[in-house]
């Protein structure tokens, strides 16, 4: 029996996470029930028995409750959104309970706590509702070519194999045998499990958005900003995504991914500068190495917590040695990406032009901003849903009741939120000051006020951290007033807040359907012809003439394409392109949508390279869609040249078995068939 390792992987994914909250959980709880409320070792262990008691009540219970629930949300999302906001007000009421010695309070905070811990949890659950609406995106960028590539060799051989074959490739940045520096740009065999449909892809990208924000928090956390403005932030981050950006759905989350590895070096450096362990000083070496290894923006990051901790510690000899480990790091890569571009340019040479500089770092940093770049596009959002609107409605409320309620405003200094604003503001401006540098993105229609590169999905949220910091300043003002005007006025903000991002990002879900809707339906529609066996008497020395460009009239990306979903290693071309020689065949394969009132498609071979005659055309039947007594209306070039239109009954062409979807393929047993010159009809 052969493992299914993209199942393995998210079933072991799950139980990691629980092992993970269970090992901070019973490290926690008992020292604060012995050291804070003097507890014996013996009723310690009591109470930490009694969340298993209540598991099995609570489980069952809520599981025959959702299961009899029917709402517009389904039936266990009410319970998520209920839970999360339950989850905020625990979480802080144990800090509180502790600090006091309150031990009622405590045990009533504590009886919740497994809320409490999926506050995170619930969070990115609500935003990946929102942000799921990239899954309706065809691939886009360099995903036409290079997923299909790498899916293609993914498939035909075992996985420790590819993993073998990838490590190979990746070693070949060490040996300096590439121009560029990026070993870990691209993903990996244990990545490509989550690549293998465009849903599971969407869903990789996006867990890398919420684990960058999540890392981002915690950041933003230690700097002294306190666990519900970071709470807060995080939620904002997934509410004000910019899904319009290529970056939230293309380009295997590489802008997200250096910046959760550059994040989680920084959360090192804390742990080095408090405990001084040198484990903690080699993982963040480590880390900020995978970072600039991943994307160039791991640079500025490794530059940045210099400057941050040269500000907290006032000292540049302290500075350096809290952060030697990202230091160290970075200069590692740093010599091998100066080695590698001995090698030849990378097409990204600096470009110190300033005007340019500060025209493309404003350009790149606005398509930060959720909505902007398909609003000066003037695009059209087609019909919003409720669901559209209820998500970012969702992460409106939580983001304002965490900012506006849950911040202990007479503990949080300005001080503290000018050092949390800036940050944010430096998250969002190094990665487009860096790109503004490349005279590549300097050229007039490389980045625009209409579109902007991939690191925007990165460096959005260090815009929407540099928000929460001057909400949570608002907020700070508005409890200075009398106590109710106080709450009606941060109940105000946190509905204003709440409306806004519904508004935005309803608009947003809409855009990204819409736009897409077409090209989406046309991609599917490619790959059903395919799995349906169109490009089955091809063979592999044979060539494919297509009317559907793959990506850009690309040869590799067309050939890539037909290659992954048929299984095997064939050679295809856009129709209109130059014919190159060949060994074998030449079939031309067109697909069509809407055409003669359906959808179409047809492969046959053509009597040459350069002919439009076909012989042995297969024609593609929806049956769900196409009578079975429709008829194939065709032309057949006569020894005269002249052409005569021919028509042939569904019902008296050799049919193949129908597929899951009723879907089949009619031979057209004719010869010198004109090709484009076919069609469907049932009048």
């Amino acid at each position: 029996m052969k493992l299914n390792y993209r199942r393995t992987l998210f079933v072991g994914f799950a139980f990691f996470l629980i092992c993970a909250f269970w090992q901070a959980y019973d490290a926690i709880i008992p020292k604060i029930l012995t050291d804070k409320f003097g507890m014996s070792q013996a009723n310690s262990g009591i109470i930490m028995a009694l969340d298993n008691v209540l598991a099995l009540f609570l489980l069952p219970v809520l599981g025959a409750l959702s299961d009899k629930t029917h709402t517009k949300l389904g039936r266990r999302v009410p319970y998520i959104l209920a839970g999360t906001a339950c989850a905020v007000v625990f979480m802080m009421l144990l800090p509180v309970s502790a600090k006091a010695r309150n031990l009622p309070l405590f045990m009533a905070a504590l009886a919740l706590t497994l809320l409490l811990a999926a506050a995170y949890l619930a969070i990115f659950a609500v935003g990946v509702l929102y942000l799921r609406v990239t899954v309706n995106i065809p691939p886009e960028g360099d995903d036409k070519l290079t997923l299909n590539l790498w899916l293609y060799d993914f498939q035909r051989m075992p996985f420790w194999q590819y993993a073998l074959q990838d490590l190979q490739g990746r070693l070949r940045y060490f040996t300096l045998q590439e121009v560029r520096f990026f070993p870990f740009h691209y993903p990996n065999a244990v990545d490509l499990l989550f690549y293998t449909s465009l849903t599971h892809y969407r869903l990789y990208i996006i867990a890398w958005t919420g684990a960058a924000a999540f890392a981002v928090s915690r950041v933003a956390a230690r700097l002294g900003s306190g666990d519900a403005l970071a709470l807060g932030g995080f939620a904002l981050a997934l509410a004000a995504a910019p899904i319009w950006n290529e970056g939230m759905y293309s380009y295997y989350a590489v802008p997200q991914r250096a910046l959760f590895w550059a994040m989680t070096a920084w959360l090192c450096l804390f742990a080095w500068q408090g405990t001084r362990h040198r484990r903690w000083a080699v993982l963040g070496a480590a880390l900020s190495f995978l970072a600039c290894g991943t994307y160039e923006i791991g640079y500025v990051f490794a530059l940045l917590a210099l400057v941050v901790w040269l500000l907290r510690r006032r000292s540049v000899k302290n500075a350096l040695l809290d952060t030697a480990p990202t230091l160290v790091g970075m200069g590692a890569a740093l010599v091998f990406h100066v080695l590698c571009g001995r090698n030849g340019g990378t097409g990204n040479e600096l470009s110190l032009d300033i005007p340019a500089v500060l025209r493309v770092t404003v350009q790149q940093m606005a398509a930060s901003l959720p909505g902007l770049n398909s609003r000066l596009l003037q695009e059209d959002a087609g019909v919003i849903t409720n669901g559209d609107r209820l998500w970012p409605l969702a992460l409106g409320v939580l983001a304002g009741l965490l900012i506006f309620f849950g911040v202990p405003f007479k503990k949080l200094r300005s001080r503290t939120l000018g050092a949390l604003a800036g940050f944010g503001l430096a998250v969002w401006a190094l990665p487009a000051l860096l790109l503004a540098l490349s005279a590549r993105y300097q050229q007039p229609e490389a980045i625009t006020w209409q579109w902007g590169y991939i690191p925007a999905a990165a460096s959005s949220i260090g815009f929407t951290l540099l928000v929460a910091a001057l909400l949570a300043l608002l907020a700070g003002l508005c409890c200075k007033l009398p106590k109710v005007l106080s709450v009606v006025s941060r109940l105000a903000l946190t509905a204003a807040l709440a409306v806004g991002l519904c508004l935005n990002g309803g608009y947003l879900r809409g855009v990204v359907r819409t736009h897409h809707a077409e090209n989406l339906a046309a991609y599917q529609f490619f790959v059903r012809t395919i799995e349906a066996g169109l490009a089955d008497a091809v063979q592999s020395d044979d060539l494919i003439l297509c009317n559907e460009n793959v990506w850009d009239s690309n040869a590799e990306a067309e050939s890539a394409f037909f290659s992954r979903f048929t299984g095997r290693a064939l050679h295809a071309q856009v129709l209109w392109t130059e014919n190159p020689a060949t060994d074998g065949d030449a079939y031309a394969y067109q697909t069509y949508r809407n055409y003669g009132g359906y959808d179409l498609a047809w492969c046959g071979r053509l009597q040459s390279a350069d002919s439009d005659l076909m012989d042995g055309v297969q024609v593609y039947v929806q049956s769900a869609y196409v009578p079975d007594n429709a008829v194939i209306k065709y032309k057949v070039r006569l020894a005269d040249g002249t052409e005569e239109a021919r028509a042939i009954c569904l019902l008296d062409c050799t049919q193949t078995p129908r597929d899951r979807n009723g879907d089949y393929l009619a031979t057209v047993e004719d010869t010198s068939i004109v090709n484009a010159k076919l069609m469907i009809w049932d009048g």
